[in-house]
């Protein structure tokens, strides 16, 4: 689904305050431990079979999804469900940022358009398209390098090899003020990486 071109753009604007808010400054993005600092609890499928064994036949006749996410009024907290058994840590960290989009987007119920939008900022937050501009070309030519870079799946990394390309080849290279504010955070994290990438694998 296709978002508006003004939605895409609040949402960039919305992760870049969330990347202030929690002083986010290395990559990968450690989304496990962001998630910790948002007290938000994690909850893996593996622990609920472990901590109740008859989950472990409910969880093959009737597959989980790979995440989702609820408030209690309670704890006023929020919990996390990640499927860890069935999926692999890369999805798991693009899961766990889904649906800590849905969380920072104050999404308070199901729809294709919120689900559209929890997959944008997802993949914003686990690679910014503003580090197109401090990031040498040659570091996301290749679906391999971009998948080292930032710890994602090969499919996640051609999305967002498609979309460093799109940001370099408009015609204003200049940042946009979120985008400054991404790039502050991370710039120190991005040179060192381009110094010293990812081994070959």
């Amino acid at each position: 689904m296709r978002l508006a071109n003004e939605r895409y753009e609040e949402i960039k604007r919305i992760v870049a305050e969330f990347f202030e808010d929690y002083q986010i400054s290395s990559l990968p993005i450690n989304i496990f431990e962001i998630a910790i600092k948002m007290e938000a609890k994690i909850i893996f499928a593996s622990e609920l079979i472990r901590e109740n064994p008859n989950k472990k036949l409910e969880y093959r006749t009737h597959k989980f999804p790979n995440s989702f996410t609820f408030f209690t009024e309670h704890d006023q907290r929020f919990f996390i469900y990640i499927d860890d058994i069935g999926t692999t840590a890369k999805r798991q960290r693009f899961s766990l940022a889904h649906e800590i989009a849905h969380i920072i987007l104050n999404h308070r119920e199901q729809s294709p358009q919120n689900e559209a939008e929890a997959n944008f900022a997802a993949t914003y937050i686990l690679a910014p398209t503003s580090l197109a501009l401090i990031v040498p070309k040659k570091q996301w030519e290749s679906v391999n390098t971009v998948s080292r870079y930032f710890n994602v799946s090969k499919s996640e990394a051609e999305i967002i090899r498609r979309r460093f390309e799109k940001r370099r080849s408009l015609k204003q290279l200049k940042e946009r003020g979120y985008e400054k504010s991404i790039n502050e955070l991370l710039k120190d994290s991005v040179f060192k990486k381009v110094k010293d990438p990812p081994e070959q694998k």
